[in-house]
């Protein structure tokens, strides 16, 4: 996990508004990547990639939702990290 101001001074966001109007698209791939997991119809590889695909899509959302967006290298460790910046330290041991 990356500490958020690291992730300020390394310009690894910008700050971005994103229009409500967005946000039920976001919030439908996210929940898309979710059902396709649990129907079952994947192997464990499969199944593991849409579970951390829905993970990162709603760790993007709340990052969206703040005013901010990826724009570097690391894109999946910014969600997470910014997940628990967002949210609190008491969701850390679910972003790691």
């Amino acid at each position: 996990m990356r500490d958020w101001n690291e992730i300020i001074l390394n310009r690894a966001v910008r700050e971005e508004f994103t229009p409500p109007d967005r946000f039920p698209g976001l919030i439908e791939s996210a929940r898309g990547e979710y059902n396709n997991a649990i129907q079952g119809n994947l192997n464990e590889k499969g199944t593991f990639e849409m579970l951390y695909n829905a993970a990162r899509e709603w760790c993007e959302i709340i990052l969206r939702a703040e005013g901010w967006r990826t724009q570097a290298s690391g894109h999946h460790e910014v969600v997470f990290s910014a997940f628990r910046h967002f949210v609190g330290d008491q969701v850390e041991q679910l972003a790691r």
